[in-house]
């Protein structure tokens, strides 16, 4: 089953690769990776690197917090790394809320099975613990490709209300998406975008 969630993501982002929404280059675009401060840590895989390390490098509180970010959907070759690199810490997703992010997430949960990996956000619950309001400028119409791919990402994604939430699955029918870049310009600071993960542990 969790192969053919991955092969059917797989199918979209090859079809759609060239539009600049599924990205899907293979090998030739580089990671961003920072190693958490202790053993036993949490990692973040984010498909916006720049945002995560900058909240990493500002606040002293996100030492046990790790990195590996990519744009796209990374390759299926560095997989194996992946797994190295995460296999003694939690693992956690941060990246827009919208259908080639959600994607890239459900990709990652079955190819790197049995690993765990956990949606830290954009979700509903991400906003609720950052006690963000968003103006409705803040909020992006879907593009073309995006809208047409929703069939496929609730086909490859069955449990997508439960994970991102009512709200933000709503919205992704209603062909609404929030970026994190939104989330970030609403909190006006990169550090509280890793406070969710951090207030978890309390």
């Amino acid at each position: 089953m969790r192969g053919n969630q991955a092969k059917l993501i797989e199918q979209w982002f090859t079809e759609y690769s060239q539009d600049g929404d599924f990205v899907y280059e293979g090998r030739p675009l580089p990671y961003t990776v920072m190693a958490p401060a202790k053993a036993r840590g949490r990692i973040v895989f984010a498909t916006k690197p720049g945002y995560a390390a900058q909240a990493i490098y500002e606040s002293s509180e996100y030492a046990s917090i790790g990195l590996i970010g990519r744009y796209g959907l990374p390759c299926r070759f560095d997989l194996a790394w992946i797994r190295d690199v995460a296999a003694k810490h939690q693992l956690f997703f941060l990246g827009d809320m919208d259908h080639p992010d959600l994607m890239i997430f459900c990709w990652l949960r079955a190819r790197l099975h049995p690993k765990r990996i956990e949606h830290l956000g954009v979700n509903d619950a991400y906003l609720h613990q950052l006690q963000v309001q968003l103006p409705d400028s803040f909020i992006m119409r879907c593009s073309r490709s995006e809208r047409r791919s929703l069939p496929v990402l609730q086909k490859a994604f069955p449990d997508l209300c439960k994970t991102v939430g009512v709200n933000c699955a709503r919205m992704l029918e209603q062909g609404q998406k929030i970026e994190l870049d939104a989330v970030k310009s609403a909190l006006g600071a990169f550090t509280p975008l890793l406070r969710p993960l951090i207030a978890s542990r309390k």
